[in-house]
């Protein structure tokens, strides 16, 4: 299995990893994970305007983008389907882009659910 393909069952977030990152300072990784919820938000709305738009440039560059701060924060599952996003938005017909992007959306969800539920047990 590559390191961009989800694992049934996996965190939202691979807390451990993340941690690590930074330095085992639980306080860092929480605000950094506020920034990535913030960020990502932001950037998953002109993700949606591309996908309905068929822009097709826009879904790659938002995609990647999106990819990129995913695996910043260890956002595994949310980086595979950006990444399939970003590879398939050339070539995939609008309902196949469709269903990814919803798919992505509902990963997000769970993220931001997971980043939420972290806070609220460690408060």
């Amino acid at each position: 299995m590559s390191s961009l393909e989800p694992a049934i069952e996996q965190n939202a977030i691979q807390t451990d990893e993340l941690l690590a990152r930074c330095m085992n300072r639980v306080a860092l990784m929480e605000r950094i994970l506020d920034h990535f919820i913030t960020n990502a938000t932001n950037d998953i709305a002109p993700l949606l305007a591309a996908v309905g738009e068929v822009d097709r440039d826009k879904i790659a560059s938002y995609s990647h983008k999106l990819k990129g701060t995913s695996l910043t924060v260890a956002a595994k599952p949310l980086a595979v389907l950006a990444s399939q996003l970003q590879d398939q938005a050339a070539e995939a017909s609008e309902i196949e882009l469709e269903a990814l992007v919803n798919q992505l959306q509902a990963e997000f969800q769970r993220a931001q659910c997971f980043v939420t539920n972290m806070q609220r047990s460690s408060n």
